[in-house]
């Protein structure tokens, strides 16, 4: 059994070697490295290269434009040879026997997809979520659904080791490479639906990096656009599934996400274009009015509310009120 590990980099040269070391670092060797430089702007690309000059057997690099991570992945996976795709950010790392653990579960389980879980502490030694599976246990695909309606991080492709043959290569993915916030689930959509059998490790096997200026926490003020690209495709999903009792979760994620819009990007001043866009968006208000408002926390559905009934100026003082609470905790802090 051979691993392709798909690493997709853009500017990130002050974490890749850590990063490198980790998979250099594995208890399993039977594994290739693919590097996918995102037109990076900074030394990345370069350090892959010497990567790849020194373990050539190892290590392959691919320079390419700037078209988001998503693209990124989804070029890696094409030129992958391995029997096992494992996805990892290029500032994150692997725990060592990660690749072991990884391969002896799909030796065993025969299985199409294992998860595990992930950390933010560097020592892998505090799970950040809890995915409520049984461990080393076949994972029920309608408990799964549930759970990537309801917690964003189970949608990562990166805490998902999945055989190669199980990726639809034939799938276009280019109308969505605008999309930054949201293409986890939007590939782990094609991959868990047609997984046979998906198997859970309860171990934490993936350090995530928590980063200021990472793309999650940047300004983008095309979130919700990407936000509604996502849901829509959701949406096919469920229906495919056969679950439509779990659109009103999808419709309380959906505006929970839209409403995240203002409060992730207020800066003093809500903008009034922004705010009329939101409110009359015709999908945001289908959301609203059918979701499951019990999805939502009191903060997200008072200002949901008022976008809805396109309160502007009551919206924007409540915004700036929950803004400059924010600060007062940050400083107390």
């Amino acid at each position: 059994m051979r691993v392709s590990i798909i690493v997709p980099v853009y500017n990130v040269e002050q974490y890749i070697d850590e990063c490198i070391n980790s998979l250099l670092n594995q208890t399993f060797e039977n594994y290739e490295i693919i590097f996918v430089d995102d037109g990076s702007r900074d030394n990345s690309g370069s350090i892959c290269d010497v990567y790849c000059e020194k373990y050539p057997n190892i290590c392959k690099v691919f320079h390419k434009e700037n078209q988001g991570v998503l693209s990124a992945r989804d070029f890696g996976v094409k030129k992958a040879n391995g029997d096992i795709i494992v996805f990892l950010d290029s500032d994150d790392c692997l725990r060592k026997d990660a690749l072991e653990k990884i391969c002896c579960t799909f030796e065993k389980k025969k299985c199409d997809m294992v998860l595990f879980e992930f950390s933010n502490n560097e020592n892998y030694n505090k799970k950040e979520i809890n995915f409520d599976f049984i461990n080393n246990e076949e994972v029920e695909k309608k408990h799964l659904y549930k759970q990537m309606l309801l917690i964003s991080s189970s949608n990562a492709v990166c805490l998902k080791a999945t055989k190669r043959s199980l990726f639809n290569t034939a799938i276009d993915y280019s109308k969505f490479y605008f999309v930054k916030h949201g293409e986890d689930l939007l590939q782990s959509l094609q991959i868990v639906t047609d997984a046979k059998k998906i198997v859970y490790i309860d171990e934490v096997l993936y350090y995530y990096r928590q980063r200021e200026n990472s793309t999650v926490h940047s300004f983008d003020p095309n979130r919700h656009k990407s936000i509604k690209a996502v849901h829509q495709e959701l949406e096919k999903y469920i229906d495919l599934w056969e679950v439509p009792e779990y659109h009103p979760l999808h419709y309380a994620r959906e505006v929970r996400g839209w409403v995240d819009t203002l409060f992730l990007y207020y800066d003093g001043k809500a903008d009034s274009e922004i705010l009329r866009e939101l409110a009359e968006d015709e999908y945001f208000r289908n959301a609203y009015e059918k979701m499951d408002s019990k999805e939502l926390s009191k903060k997200n559905l008072i200002a949901a509310k008022l976008l809805y009934e396109r309160k502007y100026k009551l919206l924007e003082f409540y915004i700036g009120v929950i803004d400059a609470l924010r600060k007062i905790k940050m400083k107390i802090k």
